[in-house]
């Protein structure tokens, strides 16, 4: 079956892009279409343009000072607890030293009104590094750092999981952190992992990323940060890899139709073609899924089951405004956080071999989504001004929305997350919004679709189809 036909893996995001790997890995044929003219999905590279026209601006200052490098839709910080994302990456032949630099995990947190917040990641072994971090963090009350030491002790106990979910501010309110460390600490970490609001945001998921990254190796909780563009970091590789042992990878191809009959796969539409096939992934995001399923949701009643699921997924945003200033300019670190401000992060570029170019960040909805791109650069200017008030003005400016970044990992969402298994015989699912435990994150799609890859094979195996 398969040695003739390949598995067919709709979506060429980390995902999918994993799926494949995995499936090559092992021999198994495969052909990974994607309907854009590049990989990456979420998680891409594109081309700096310079597309905020701002009155005042001297003509010289505008010329192409960056108009032939490229930059990321979004910032992706990795965690050292990423060992699915880690082992792909060596997987494909790409070592971490190539593309990240690891650092000991640090917040900087600033302040327009108020001391700034730091917390370091100490030298004990896990999880006491965390403690240490937040006994000596400076820019907070004793009495605040107490009750933060406080909670940490308690989800120890709880081995970081709830019986019954809650939103992440219940559950700081009950375990009575003030304001103060909410705002400067838990917040800022909650909307950066989950993307997702602290009022509606799912406790369980949140306490599942702290888990992963405190409890087990003091080196889990690193920063690793990108230090090339997200097209080197993994889907390059990926499709070399592929293509080496004998998968396709083909880039502009649309899925218009899922050919479905007697609760089978066999195969799918194009514009202007058909393919047979007998596995077919939809590493698609979840709602270009639901489009491709609901057709057959009448005809296949389990599938109505799975649209449903589907349907409860919501999406949130993230804005990333890029702007270009002279060389010289710095943060003097990687990353800084602000506070009680539109902008959350801040993200030198300089790190990418793009000195001057800072990364403003902006997840989860809010009153930004209605400003229009020139206003909402005005805004982010002038807020890092009050922060850095020698820098001068941006040269450059580029906006970039997602508008659909990520599912809203709300309370209560893991229920409806689905699986990689579907009804239809043949068909599998794999993204960061499947029931991974995780928020959409990379190591979130890169463990979907491992496990997608893996029950695939399992099932091959189980029918004979290879030796």
């Amino acid at each position: 079956m398969t040695k003739t036909r390949p598995v067919t893996v709709v979506g060429g995001g980390w995902a999918g892009l994993t799926t494949a790997v995995e499936l090559a890995r092992h021999d198994i044929p495969v052909l990974l279409l994607e309907s854009a003219k590049q990989l990456g999905g979420r998680a891409r590279r594109v081309p700096f343009e310079n597309n905020i026209a701002v009155e005042g601006q001297q003509e010289e200052d505008s010329g192409d000072y960056i108009d032939k490098i490229s930059v990321d839709n979004g910032q992706h910080l990795l965690l050292g607890a990423y060992d699915s994302t880690l082992a792909m990456l060596r997987t494909v032949g790409i070592s971490e030293e190539s593309v990240l630099r690891r650092e000991k995990l640090a917040l900087n947190m600033r302040r327009r009104n108020g001391r700034d917040v730091t917390i370091s990641a100490g030298r004990l072994p896990a999880p006491l590094h965390i403690a240490q971090a937040l006994l000596f963090a400076s820019g907070l009350a004793v009495s605040d750092r107490i009750k933060a030491l406080r909670f940490c002790r308690a989800l120890l106990k709880i081995n970081f999981t709830l019986r019954d979910d809650e939103s992440c501010l219940h559950l700081f309110r009950r375990f009575q952190l003030t304001n103060d460390v909410i705002k400067t600490i838990w917040e800022p970490l909650c909307i950066a992992a989950l993307n997702t609001p602290v009022e509606t945001a799912s406790a369980s998921v949140f306490l599942r990323i702290l888990g992963e990254a405190f409890t087990n190796r003091r080196s889990e909780s690193d920063l690793l940060f990108l230090k090339v563009d997200l097209g080197k970091a993994f889907p390059d590789g990926a499709v070399n890899y592929i293509e080496k042992y004998g998968g396709s990878v083909r880039l502009g191809q649309r899925v218009t139709e899922l050919v479905i009959e007697n609760r089978q796969i066999k195969g799918l539409k194009l514009p202007n073609s058909e393919i047979e096939s007998e596995f077919v992934v939809l590493a698609t995001s979840y709602f270009a899924a639901h489009k491709l399923l609901a057709p057959h949701a009448a005809l296949v009643e389990p599938t109505q089951q799975l649209t449903q699921q589907l349907t409860k997924l919501k999406s949130q945003p993230i804005v990333t405004v890029y702007l270009q200033y002279p060389e010289h300019i710095t943060l003097n670190a990687n990353m800084v956080g602000l506070v009680g401000t539109t902008s959350q992060w801040i993200f030198d570029r300089r790190i990418h071999g793009q000195p001057g170019l800072m990364a403003v960040v902006i997840s989860s909805n809010g009153t930004h989504m209605k400003l229009d791109n020139k206003a909402l650069c005005a805004q982010v200017e002038s807020e890092i001004g009050q922060f850095f008030p020698g820098w001068p003005k941006a040269i450059q400016r580029m906006v970039i929305r997602e508008k659909r970044a990520t599912f809203d990992c709300v309370a209560g969402c893991n229920s409806y997350r689905p699986g990689n298994y579907t009804p239809i015989q043949g068909l599998w699912l794999a993204g960061d919004y499947t029931d991974t435990g995780l928020p959409a994150t990379l190591e979130s799609a890169v463990r979907s679709g491992k496990r997608c890859a893996q029950a695939i094979i399992r099932t091959i195996h189980q029918s004979g189809d290879l030796s």
